[in-house]
């Protein structure tokens, strides 16, 4: 989130409130109706709400209203943390966090400790891969009670624009003018150039800046809340042209063994559909690619709702986390996607020849190491899925220093292959941690 971060703080920051309409009083009040509407009120005391991307506060504001005695507001942009505390006016209720959402759920929160979490004001669009907004639900979903609501709002971009109608109007008053234009760079991203017109005296200045949006369309939202084991309530048209979703995490009924003993632990999974919902039949290179993906996200979920410390957490004697495992993996998907079938010149991000242990011994119990980790794993997840997308068939062959010549077929065996004897490791260590179990 780079990219928007930085845009914000040179640009949207400072004139958010006045994009919203100036009246954050007004704002509050807006927000507080809409979500007693949907149902976000605390059901009794001592209960904790968590706004990711709460801006100037409008939403921070309205769940301390509404009578939580916890809200975490959660931001990149230290200045709209620093207006937000101005307006809360010492609420002992109100707690900024200036932190990546994408991050700081386990970090902030107990795993179904949350009665309530939001994420609006188009924030979901601000992730930079599709990958991140599938992560964070899932985090979503470990953070939250039983009962406990997501509510979500975001601009669905799937649907392009074209000609001037590119061009969007913000706000606009006697002295300063904001819009503006889409440029649609691939399905998943679009990219936001606003333009800021100012008035000084009888002259006027221009200020741009540009960052990208994912482009989330609302089938594809509520199948990922289903996956990660949440309940969509509501999807429709929302305030201020978002789209609004409601969703709610239900009680699960525990596994049992053959014996019809209970066993311990939070369940992991559920009917996700990313494991579970592609096709047994078919052509052969659409069942190794899924069958590959089942695998990742398996990783996903296994790691999901842990702390940094958790994430980090070994059995002696060895050094095998869960945080370690991401970063071994990214460095094989870099090697066999980027190094031997497309030919890059790409060292390995975590391990070198003086440090071949590099991606465990360097997986520390650091917010930055960890959101490095999936940053890197997301990458080349992405750079591998583009690569066997484009690839004329499976016959398409690399050199390996080991192997010499391997295919692409022969290498997406290898990578199944790969993370299952990793999955196995994550499942021994996510119920160690925590005893979390799952299929």
């Amino acid at each position: 989130m780079d990219t928007v971060s930085r845009h914000y703080d040179q640009l949207l920051a400072r004139h958010y409130t006045w994009m919203l309409g100036g009246d954050l009083t007004a704002l509050v009040a807006e927000q507080t109706r809409l979500l007693r509407d949907l149902g976000v009120e605390p059901r009794g005391p001592g209960e904790t709400a968590v706004d990711l991307g709460c801006g100037p506060g409008n939403q921070t504001l309205a769940l301390a209203a509404l009578g939580y005695d916890t809200v975490f507001a959660v931001d990149t942009s230290k200045a709209l943390l620093d207006e937000l505390t101005s307006h809360a006016e010492g609420n002992p209720a109100i707690l900024p966090v200036h932190a990546d959402i994408r991050v700081v759920l386990p970090e902030i929160t107990e795993p179904a400790s949350a009665a309530a979490i939001v994420c609006m004001g188009d924030t979901l669009t601000h992730l930079p891969r599709k990958a991140g907004v599938t992560a964070l639900l899932v985090d979503c979903a470990a953070a939250l009670a039983q009962d406990g609501r997501l509510v979500v709002t975001y601009r669905d971009l799937t649907r392009p624009l074209h000609g001037t109608d590119r061009f969007l109007p913000v706000r606009s008053t006697p002295d300063q003018v904001l819009t503006c234009f889409l440029e649609y760079v691939d399905e998943e991203t679009v990219m936001v150039h606003d333009v800021l017109h100012r008035r000084s005296g009888a002259a006027w200045t221009q200020q741009v800046g540009s960052y990208p949006k994912l482009r989330i369309g609302a089938d594809w939202l509520v199948g990922q809340c289903s996956a990660a084991g949440l309940t969509v309530e509501r999807d429709e048209a929302g305030p201020r042209g978002m789209r609004l979703l409601t969703a709610v995490k239900k009680g699960r009924q525990p596994i049992t063994n053959d014996r019809g003993r209970r066993r311990r632990g939070a369940i992991l999974g559920g009917e996700d559909p990313r494991r579970f919902g592609f096709p047994a039949t078919g052509d052969e290179r659409a069942m190794l690619v899924n069958v590959l993906a089942a695998q990742r996200a398996t990783l996903e979920l296994k790691c999901a709702g842990l702390t940094v410390e958790q994430a980090r957490r070994s059995v002696e004697p060895s050094t095998l986390s869960l945080l370690g495992l991401v970063r071994h993996l990214a460095d094989v998907e870099r090697r066999w996607f980027r190094r031997v079938l497309a030919g890059q010149e790409a060292p390995d991000r975590f391990s070198s020849q003086e440090d071949p242990d590099g991606d465990f011994d360097g997986a520390v119990p650091d917010p930055a190491v960890v959101a490095g980790a999936w940053e890197a794993w997301r990458e080349e997840v992405a750079f591998a899925d583009a690569y066997v997308a484009e690839a004329p068939h499976l016959d398409v062959e690399g050199h390996d220093a080991w192997r010499g010549r391997v295919s692409l077929r022969w290498v997406l065996i290898h990578l199944i292959e790969e993370y299952a004897r990793h999955n196995g490791h994550a499942d021994l260590l996510r119920e160690r941690i925590d005893g979390a179990l799952g299929v």
